[in-house]
């Protein structure tokens, strides 16, 4: 079980604040002291509630190797050496953006911790907003200080662990084809700026991978899914003026676009789609996730029809399924209904279930965990285990208060009538 634990240091602060959460996370009378994360974990909630902010914490401890070695800078700006405390902030800081001191998302000091049973991974770091440190502690500074050592030969050795699909992944598909100097940005996101370089990666150079004769029965419904939901497919450019960029082919149809002409909903969703066909292919998967374990999906509704926020939802359970462990943050009910319905599939017999061989659209609600974060800065779980059912009114109450007003105003314009 993966654990992530947020609390004030020191004995006598029993209550704090981690940007716009409560610490502890829970509301009064719940005893628990840490989020417990399940293969598929959702996050609901209004905006600025906290959301991102945990999903980005989690993402960076399950990938803090990877990150550390790839992009975290060695040298201490007061020493000139190699600096456990330097190392770390410099990752940590650029989780959300380049300058920002996100110890400043504390009221005090706080401990963030993580667990993770399964591979024995205990992992603390403190951040103080007075002086904006972070400092690695315990077991983990040591294995820190024990990969600064080894040098090089960690840095080559770092595999990346976790992929984060950032809401304003679209920005790839706008500016790939313009200006790649874009993503080294400070402005861009430590997490995003990996996937981007992820996609650059695998596009220009093991593309060809994905043709459909060297596919197996479940890397090609991943792949037809993909073309169904989002009405076309990213291609390469191979020759002519336009060589090397990164296209467009709208389904049904042999003409092409430059990416960035593609709708916003196609824009958006084709990354996470094509990188799922690496993923499930048993053949050959690329040498750039061939460690990855973890998939961090902001908002996968942004832009997107209902129905193919279904397909989106049906995607990452697939991939679940298949041994992964995905993190979704989202306002959108349809995700939620269509978790529901995957839930109830469940529980039916096996021989009443019309599945594609080798693809399974249902999941177990023990492998499942939805929380609802809300505005007082507490965290509550939605998810009814026993009877493998979301609590949909965190997100239906906007839709459930529209309804009452016509309602009213039904009643209202019934009155004037002459």
């Amino acid at each position: 079980m993966e654990k992530l634990f947020v609390k004030p240091a020191g004995r006598n602060r029993e209550t704090g604040w981690f940007g716009p959460l409560r610490t502890p996370l829970w509301p009064e009378g719940q005893e628990r002291d840490s989020l417990e994360i399940f293969p598929l974990t959702i996050f609901v909630g209004g905006q600025g509630t906290g959301k991102s902010l945990v999903s980005q914490f989690v993402y960076f401890f399950r990938n803090a190797n990877f990150l550390l070695a790839r992009y975290g800078t060695f040298a201490s700006k007061e020493t000139g050496e190699q600096d456990v405390d330097a190392l770390l902030r410099s990752v940590v800081e650029r989780l959300r953006a380049g300058r920002r001191a996100i110890a400043t998302f504390f009221d005090a000091t706080h401990w963030v911790e993580y667990h993770d049973d399964s591979q024995g991974v205990r992992q603390r770091i403190s951040l103080n907003p007075q002086n904006r440190r972070i400092r690695a502690l315990g077991g983990f500074r040591e294995e820190i200080r024990a990969n600064l050592e080894r040098g090089s030969v960690w840095r080559e050795q770092a595999r990346r662990r976790a992929l984060f699909f950032h809401a304003e992944r679209a920005l790839y598909s706008r500016f790939v084809n313009y200006e790649w100097g874009t993503f080294s940005s400070e402005a861009i996101p430590l997490p995003m700026r990996d996937l981007f370089g992820v996609l650059n990666d695998i596009l220009l150079k093991e593309v060809d991978e994905l043709e459909e004769t060297r596919m197996d029965e479940l890397q090609r419904w991943v792949k037809q899914q993909a073309e169904k939901t989002l009405r076309g497919r990213v291609r390469i450019a191979r020759r002519g003026p336009f060589a090397r960029q990164v296209q467009w082919q709208p389904w049904g149809s042999n003409r092409v676009i430059e990416i960035e002409m593609a709708s916003s909903g196609q824009v958006s969703g084709w990354p996470l789609w094509f990188v799922a066909e690496f993923l499930m292919s048993h053949l050959r998967r690329s040498e750039h996730l061939k460690e990855v374990q973890y998939l961090h999906v902001e908002e996968p509704e942004i832009h997107l029809h209902p129905r193919a926020q279904r397909s989106v939802l049906e995607l990452l359970v697939l991939l679940v399924n298949h041994g992964y462990r995905v993190l979704v943050t989202t306002h959108s009910l349809t995700i939620l209904y269509a978790l529901n319905n995957l839930l109830q599939r469940h529980r039916l017999p096996s021989g009443q279930l019309d599945e594609a061989k080798g693809v399974k659209l249902t999941i177990s609600p023990e492998k499942v965990a939805v929380y609802a974060f809300h505005e007082n800065g507490t965290i509550k779980p939605i998810l009814d285990r026993e009877h493998a059912f979301v609590d949909e009114q965190e997100l239906g109450l906007v839709d459930e208060e529209l309804t009452n007003e016509l309602y009213a105003l039904w009643a209202h314009s019934e009155e004037d009538l002459p």
